[in-house]
């Protein structure tokens, strides 16, 4: 795989068996105070495109919408995906606007933050899974989050947050995989963005692949440490990070996703808190928990 370029790599990489665009966002309605959280992945294996959206209220349970779909039509960097003819995504570098039904969002980035490679500058944004299973991987991870809700004929409502998009493609086998992967914004004491992964193939499991760090200035600062447990588990997940400190990210109850694409298997994903010290300083935020509960 050749290594990420952006923003010439915002775009769709139809020889790849994979590729996805994931979106989540943590949003605020001012006028009531009520919390909700959004996910949406945009997923594509060979040219089956199976696409899910999840709503969710803090305090009621996760609304899931799952669709497939003809593939998204490019426009120069733009590109409009289409799951249904009511839940349309615009993805252009930088920001994306949603649109399903009641909701709008749209997540634009902070003036002060670009996109990152999930490696260090070396290896150009490419992971590796274990022999050839391999995944280039960059995100924007300090997004801006605006949108509108009117549910119901009920007047119009603004809500605001914070989010976080990722875009992969390549040629993993995730049905040999095992997994366990945190996307972390830290808000207090000041905003920081980590990630921390655990992942090993079944065909290769003398080759797991384990990362924390911090995304800063375009790449990962690899910072050393380790995540428990591996795979499934509902409860919490720990991030020892020895002498820089311990990060604990708790999920809310429930949301098993299984997607129904070919080649990627039923899996968890949850928003959460996040809560320890880093660097000295008590530290908390919000994450995304991300597990498979089995593989083949």
């Amino acid at each position: 795989m050749d290594a990420v370029v952006l923003p010439r790599d915002e775009g769709l990489h139809r020889r790849f068996r994979h590729e996805w665009w994931y979106f989540c966002a943590w949003l605020t309605q001012p006028a009531t105070g009520r919390r909700f959280h959004y996910t949406t992945a945009l997923m594509r294996n060979d040219a089956v495109w199976v696409s899910y959206h999840r709503w969710w209220p803090e305090g009621s349970p996760p609304t899931l919408r799952r669709a497939v779909h003809g593939s998204p039509v490019p426009t120069g960097t733009e590109r409009w995906i289409r799951p249904r003819p009511d839940w349309q995504v615009l993805i252009a570098p930088g920001h994306s606007t949603h649109a399903l039904g009641p909701v709008s969002l749209h997540f634009r980035s902070d003036a002060a933050a670009g996109p990152c490679l999930h490696t260090d500058q070396a290896a150009g944004g490419i992971c590796r899974y274990g022999g050839a299973n391999t995944m280039a991987w960059y995100s924007w991870p300090a997004l801006e989050v605006r949108g509108r809700l009117q549910p119901g004929g009920a007047a119009e409502s603004r809500l605001t947050g914070i989010g976080w998009m990722e875009h992969q493609w390549g040629g993993t086998d995730f049905r040999r995989l095992t997994w366990r992967y945190v996307p972390m914004l830290i808000e207090a004491p000041t905003r920081r963005r980590l990630v921390a992964w655990h992942y090993v193939h079944q065909d290769h499991p003398d080759e797991p692949t384990l990362a924390v760090g911090e995304l800063i200035d375009g790449v990962l600062n690899p910072i050393p440490g380790t995540l428990s447990p591996l795979g499934p588990g509902p409860g919490p997940t720990t991030i020892d990070l020895g002498s820089r400190g311990r990060l604990v990210c708790t999920p809310d109850p429930g949301g098993a996703v299984d997607l129904g694409l070919p080649g990627v298997p039923r899996f968890h994903e949850a928003p959460s808190t996040v809560r320890g010290t880093l660097d000295g300083a008590a530290v908390s935020g919000v994450a995304m928990t991300e597990y498979n509960p089995s593989v083949s």
